[in-house]
This record gives structure tokens, sequence and C-alpha cells, in this order.
């Protein structure tokens, strides 16, 4: 069950629920939809279902707040970068200025002509893909930062990063 809730006013910034972390909003239940996403409990705490218009404290995954997700893949690549990792940045909002830093140092994707470029705009609902190269050390231990310009969006550890299977050989 989704429950839609007037949760702030207008002139409370957005910016608030989008910490990263699971986010407890105290609102009023307006509509019942199917999709899941939340968890709601009823605020006075007897034991019955919410119902439209009732009070309710909504429990936001921290993994739902992201609006930029990541995937590594082994995927081995020589020109132009030499490279047997990717990292996938993909998002439902747009970022004007892409940057990817693994340990610190920053990592070029391939632009649709072929060049290695170190910044690029994506899309909303895009990808970009961002190669490690094989000089680097792949350590789960070293962040990984996305960046839009010179703004940090999101950072996690490269071993906590949801790894996808290779593509299959070309042949």
């Amino acid at each position: 069950m989704t429950v839609e809730t007037r949760q702030r006013s207008r002139d409370e910034p957005a910016d608030r629920y989008d910490a990263g972390v699971d986010e407890v909003v105290e609102g009023r239940v307006m509509r019942i939809t199917g999709a899941g996403k939340f968890i709601v409990y009823p605020v006075d705490a007897r034991g019955r279902d919410v119902k439209v218009g009732d009070p309710a404290r909504i429990v936001i995954p921290g993994k739902l707040l992201h609006d930029i997700m990541l995937e590594t893949r082994e995927d081995r690549i020589s020109t132009p970068i030499a490279s047997n990792w990717a990292i996938i940045v993909s998002g439902r909002q747009s970022v004007e200025r892409c940057r990817v830093f693994y340990n610190s140092v920053q990592l070029n994707a391939i632009d649709h002509m072929g060049q290695a470029r170190a910044e690029l705009r994506l899309p909303r609902d895009g990808s970009l893909t961002f190669r490690i190269p094989d000089y680097m050390e792949i350590n789960d231990a070293f962040l990984v930062e996305v960046r839009d310009g010179e703004v940090l969006l999101r950072g996690e550890p490269f071993g906590a990063i949801r790894r996808l299977r290779a593509p299959p050989p070309k042949i």
C-alpha cells in the first residue's frame, strides 16, 4: 500500500527529505494505492487499517530517496581506455556536469563520439558508464563519489555497489 500525504508546507525545503537514510514523515493520508513503496503506521495505534483522512507516520526507506543509482560491471575494453571495470551511473534526475571519482581519482566515460571525457551530462532516466583504468587497483573499500560539478550527489564504497553480470563475449 502506498500512501500519498501532505508532508510539508510549501515554505519548507524539499531537500530535507533527501537525506539518504530512512525518513519518518508525519502527515495525513490523502490517497491509497497499491504500489507498496512506503511503510505506514497509524498515529493512534489501535490496530486498525489506515484510511483516507487519517493522520499517519510514513517511513520512507533511504534507498528510495536516491535519485542517482550506482552499479558496477567487470567488462573489458581496450580503447580509448584500457579497462576491466565499469561504474554505471543512472538516475531519475538529470545531472548537468556528472563526474565520478574512484579513490579520489576522477574517472572518464566514453561519449557518443567514442572520446574519453571526465564530465558529461546525465540525462533524466539515462545512464553513463565510467571506466576504471587498468593501472588502478580494484578495492572494495575505495570510495566511489558521483558529483554534479563540485556538488556531491552520492558516495559509496566500491564493494557496496551492486554488481551486474558481464555481457557475453562478442564472437
